[in-house]
């Protein structure tokens, strides 16, 4: 069983590079074609957790694709700095670009504020 590190709406640009445990519910999950974007909530707030085939097992790759809204999950892995998006796009539901993350199920992209 996974205890965890904070609550999603706490992680913080200080926290990059530490590893996590995230725990909450699927609030919304996006299907980019290999890659799964799961925005995780909480109480105090939102974590994007990024899903990325080319670095899971098959089997961890499908059951990311069988999440459903509302489904409560725990996720591991380091806190990573979000990727440069396109000029113009941003996921602005949780962080609007201020910090991210791939593979593994890990927590993602940081909360604004």
């Amino acid at each position: 069983m996974l205890k965890r590190t904070k609550y999603c709406g706490l992680y913080r640009e200080a926290d990059i590079g530490e590893t996590a445990v995230a725990c909450g519910w699927v609030q919304t999950k996006r299907d980019m074609g290999g890659v799964i974007f799961v925005d995780l909530r909480d109480r105090e707030g939102v974590l994007q957790v990024v899903f990325n085939a080319a670095k899971l097992s098959p089997e961890e790759f499908a059951a990311a694709d069988k999440l459903k809204n509302e489904t409560v999950i725990a996720v591991k892995g380091p806190i990573c700095r979000d990727r440069e998006r396109k000029a113009g796009h941003r996921h602005c539901g949780t962080a609007c670009g201020a910090a991210g993350g791939d593979q593994r199920g890990r927590p993602a992209a940081l909360p604004a504020g």
